[in-house]
């Protein structure tokens, strides 16, 4: 979230496909600990890095390390600065200019310990609050043209191809359209079913505000889908 602030041409909108928190968490949890992974992934870096990331075999500790992170983005909190890491540089050479300072690439940052801009800017400015969720509600209603669930890929897809073309896919098209929304949406209603009641607990405490944000989704998704039946919006169900 951010593009459109600076998007040369308006007016500008986002679509986006929203995931449950717990499903989205346990998703991420299984996908950094992938051998075709192995924590390379910028969503795998927490807070201190891949190597500290590598040691939490809980998915308890797992959440409290990532927090709210799907706020973070809506937020749009993180800054220039927060993407500027620059190459190391020999300390005997004069300092130079902070727009001749090389920007190192993230593939080129040591493999255990680099970290995402979004956990940059939580470690210098701390995690996000209620203030900002009451903030990400806003953009969410003043920014995004259509919202769509992962839970509801087929809702979702017929409201963003009416959106942008006043028609549905038909059915046997749409069911061609693979996507990773489209994969994750046959996940487990409760991905939390087989952990214990404390554990259960301390990952719904760690990710609140984003089961907050997501509650809020759920909502703007059923509106929208009565205000496009309301213009003509019919679903093929066969």
């Amino acid at each position: 979230f951010g593009a459109c602030a600076s998007h040369p041409r308006r007016p500008c909108a986002y679509y986006a496909v929203f995931r449950h928190p717990v499903a989205r968490l346990v998703s991420e949890f299984r996908y950094c600990r992938s051998k075709r992974v192995d924590f390379a992934d910028q969503c795998c870096t927490g807070r201190r890095g891949p190597a500290a990331m590598r040691r939490l075999d809980d998915l308890a500790d797992w959440a409290e390390e990532r927090g709210d992170f799907a706020l973070e983005h809506l937020a749009a909190l993180h800054s220039d600065l927060d993407w500027a890491v620059r190459a190391t540089r020999d300390p005997s050479a004069p300092e130079p200019a902070p727009s001749d300072q090389p920007y190192l690439p993230w593939d080129r940052r040591d493999r255990e310990t680099r970290v995402n801009p979004i956990e940059t800017r939580r470690a210098r400015e701390g995690p996000v609050n209620p203030a900002h969720l009451a903030l990400a509600l806003d953009n969410l209603h003043a920014w995004f043209a259509v919202v769509g669930l992962t839970e509801r890929y087929d809702d979702s897809l017929a409201l963003f191809s009416f959106a942008l073309t006043g028609a549905v896919l038909p059915r046997n098209l749409s069911r061609s359209v693979w996507t990773h929304n489209q994969n994750s949406s046959a996940s487990p209603p409760d991905p939390l079913a087989d952990l214990s009641p404390s554990a259960h607990t301390r990952i719904r405490r760690a990710l609140q505000l984003d089961l907050a944000l997501y509650d809020a989704v759920v909502a703007l998704f059923q509106r929208q889908l009565d205000a496009f039946a309301d213009r003509g919006l019919r679903f093929d169900r066969r």
